[in-house]
Order: structure tokens, then C-alpha cells, then sequence
């Protein structure tokens, strides 16, 4: 089972997507193709609660992918502060 965190923080502004090419386009098309059963977006200004739920649902249904920093209408809100978020959030990553 594997759980992916994509947090989009205010340097995706500054990608130059011409320089990046396809290394950026899956992403797009994640948040293009919007939310479903192993695709979750959580806004910047999630509760810890409501991750905590998408975490298990996902562990039951053997991964998926959560995209922080990306509104439910798939609007890309991004994260100001990544070490404030995981602070704050309590994420300890290793």
C-alpha cells in the first residue's frame, strides 16, 4: 500500500512549466481529473481530523494519493509556509 503527499506550496507559482515539461503533467492531470476514490484534494487549511479519515479510507483501499494545497473545485490554493504546515499539522516525515 502506498500513500502519496503532494504538497503544492507557493514555489509552484514560480515553475516554469516549459523548462519542467512532463515532469509536472501528471500532477495537472490529477487535479484535471478531480477527485475520486484514491485522488484527495485538501485545502491548506485542512483539519487534522479530516486527513486522519482520507489516511484510513485510503489504507483500506490499498493507497491513493492526497493533494494538500488544491481546493475541492480544483483550484490550485497552495501552501505558504510547507515547515509551518507540518509543524502545526504535526507531519514528522523520515
Amino acid at each position: 500500500m502506498i500513500i502519496t503527499f503532494l504538497i503544492l506550496s507557493n514555489l509552484v507559482s514560480s515553475i516554469d512549466f516549459e523548462e519542467v515539461g512532463s515532469s509536472i503533467e501528471p500532477i495537472l492531470d490529477l487535479i484535471k481529473s478531480g477527485e475520486n476514490s484514491r485522488v484527495e484534494f485538501k485545502s491548506a487549511e485542512f483539519r487534522n481530523e479530516s486527513l486522519a479519515k482520507e489516511i484510513v479510507a485510503f489504507a483500506n483501499m490499498k493507497g491513493g494519493t492526497i493533494l494538500i494545497g488544491v481546493e475541492d473545485n480544483r483550484e490550485i490554493s497552495r501552501v505558504q509556509n510547507v515547515a509551518l504546515l507540518m509543524e502545526k499539522n504535526y507531519f514528522h516525515l523520515s
